[in-house]
C-alpha cells in the first residue's frame, strides 16, 4: 500500500514503532556505555590495587616464565625495573636461588592449580637474599595459561625470629650455667625454671622443683609462714636482695644471699627472676672475726696494762682502754681524734719523734722508759712497748705501757713477801 492510501491512523502507528525502536536503541546504547564505564572503573580500580599493593604481586605465562606484569612492590623490593622484566623469562634474571623451588612449585600448580604459603629464597638484582611467603594459583588470560602469584617478603621477619631464638637460646645456655643458683617463678608463685646449680646445690631435680608454689620445701619449717608472706610482697618489688636460711633436700642448713628482680612486658608483671649464692663460708668467717674481735675487745678494755692505739703519722688517738684512763686522768671522750702534741701528753717531742723513726726502721720497740705528763699536769714514767699495724690502709701504732713508779712499788711488795 503506498503511503498516500495509508490512513491516519495507520501512519500514527508505524510512526510510534519507530519510535519505540528508536528507544530501544538509545537504551541499549546507555547501557553500553553504563558497562563500558563499569569495566573500565573496575580495570582502573584492580590497576590501582595491583600496583600500590604492599605484597608483590607478578602475573608470567606458565610455558616459558615470561613476565607479563609485576607491580610496584617486586620492583622496589627486587630492585629491577618493569622495563627490564617485562617480556623477559624468569629464568633469565636467575632469582631462584634454589632452581629445585622452581620446579616443586611447577609441579604443584600443574597438579593443584594453585599454592598457599610456601617459602622461597629469591636473589635480588644487589646479590641480596630475601626469603618470600608465596602463594599462586593458575588462571587463563585469553589463550594463554598463566601464573598470578602474591608474596611477601619475611626476610626481615625471619631474621627476627631467628635472632629472637638466638637470643633466647644464649639466655637459656647462660641460666644454664651460671654459678649461681637460678629460679623463675611465675605470677602465682609456681616454679617455672630451676638451673641446674640449684639442683647441685639443692639436692631437689628439676621436675621436683617446677611447679611448686610457696612455701618451697627449701624454706626452713619453722620460717615458712613468714617467708611465705615476704615473698608475696617481695613480688610486687621491681627488685631486691636478703640474706636467708635455706635448707637442703637433706635437711642441711646454710646461709644465701639472694637478688630478685621482676621482668615485665608491656607493663605487666611476667616473672620473678630469683638469683641465689652459698655465702655460708662468709658468715662463718664473719661469725669467726666476730668472735675473735669480741674476744678482742674484752682483752683490751680489761688490761691491766695502759693500752693506746694511735696513728703513726701524727699521734692521733684511734682507741684507749680503761687502765689508760686510769692512769692518765684523761676520759675516752677526751682523747680520742685528737693527737698526743693537742694533749701535750709526751714530756719530749724529740721522744716521741724517736719512737717513730725506730718503729718505721723496725717495726717494734720494746721495754723502753719515756716520760709522759698526765692530765693532772702531773710526770710520769712508763716503760712502753709498741708495733705497727695496718688499719683500714692507714699505718698505726698499737702501745702498752706501765707505770715505773706503780712498777716498782708491784716488785718491792712482791720481795717482801719473798723476804
Amino acid at each position: 500500500m503506498r503511503d498516500s492510501q495509508k490512513t491516519r491512523k495507520q501512519l500514527i502507528k508505524e510512526l510510534q514503532e519507530i519510535r519505540q525502536q528508536l528507544a530501544t536503541l538509545a537504551a541499549s546504547e546507555v547501557e553500553r556505555r553504563r558497562a563500558e564505564e563499569a569495566l573500565r572503573e573496575s580495570e582502573e580500580k584492580f590497576s590501582k590495587a595491583f600496583r600500590s599493593s604492599p605484597d608483590i604481586i607478578i602475573i608470567g605465562r606458565m610455558d616459558d616464565g615470561t613476565y607479563i606484569e609485576v607491580n610496584d612492590s617486586f620492583v622496589e623490593i627486587s630492585g629491577y625495573t618493569r622495563e627490564e622484566l617485562i617480556g623477559h623469562s624468569v629464568e633469565e634474571f636467575n632469582m631462584w636461588v634454589n632452581p629445585e623451588e622452581l620446579q616443586r612449585m611447577t609441579r604443584l600448580l600443574d597438579k593443584q592449580g594453585a599454592i598457599r604459603n610456601e617459602e622461597y629464597s629469591f636473589r635480588m638484582k644487589s646479590g641480596e637474599i630475601h626469603l618470600w611467603l608465596c602463594s599462586a594459583e593458575v588462571i587463563d588470560i585469553g589463550s594463554d595459561r598463566c601464573m598470578i602469584a602474591v608474596a611477601t617478603d619475611i626476610t626481615q621477619r625471619k631474621q627476627a625470629e631467628e635472632a629472637l631464638q638466638e637470643s633466647q637460646e644464649f639466655c637459656s645456655s647462660l641460666l644454664d650455667k651460671a654459678p649461681d643458683q637460678v629460679v623463675v617463678i611465675n605470677p602465682d608463685t609456681s616454679i617455672k625454671y630451676v638451673n641446674p646449680a640449684f639442683v647441685e646445690a639443692n639436692g631437689w631435680t628439676s621436675e621436683e622443683a617446677v611447679g611448686l608454689k610457696v612455701p618451697y620445701p627449701w624454706w626452713p619449717e619453722e620460717n615458712r609462714e613468714a617467708l611465705s608472706a615476704g615473698f608475696k610482697e617481695a613480688m610486687k618489688c621491681g627488685s631486691g636482695q636478703a640474706e636467708v636460711i635455706a635448707a637442703k633436700k637433706n635437711g642441711e642448713r646454710y646461709w644465701i644471699a639472694i637478688n630478685w628482680s621482676s621482668i615485665m612486658h608491656e607493663g605487666k608483671f611476667q616473672y620473678l627472676l630469683v638469683n641465689s649464692r652459698d655465702i655460708t663460708r662468709r658468715k662463718q668467717a664473719e661469725e669467726a672475726l666476730l668472735e675473735s674481735e669480741e674476744k678482742f675487745s674484752r682483752a683490751f678494755r680489761s688490761n691491766p696494762a695502759s693500752i693506746a692505739i694511735t696513728t703513726l703519722h701524727d699521734g692521733r688517738f684511734i682507741e684507749v682502754n680503761e687502765s689508760f684512763t686510769r692512769l692518765t686522768g684523761y676520759n675516752r671522750e677526751d682523747v680520742i681524734g685528737r693527737t698526743s702534741a693537742e694533749l701535750g701528753s709526751w714530756i719530749s717531742a724529740e721522744d716521741r719523734t724517736e719512737m717513730a723513726r725506730i718503729l718505721e726502721e723496725k717495726g717494734r720497740i720494746y721495754n723502753e722508759e719515756f716520760e709522759f705528763r698526765k692530765k693532772s699536769g702531773e710526770t710520769q714514767t712508763m716503760i712502753l712497748s709498741a708495733e705497727l699495724i695496718n688499719l683500714g690502709g692507714e699505718t698505726c701504732v698499737i702501745s702498752s705501757s706501765t707505770d715505773l713508779a706503780e712498777l716498782r712499788k708491784f716488785v718491792e711488795s712482791h720481795v717482801r713477801l719473798g723476804a
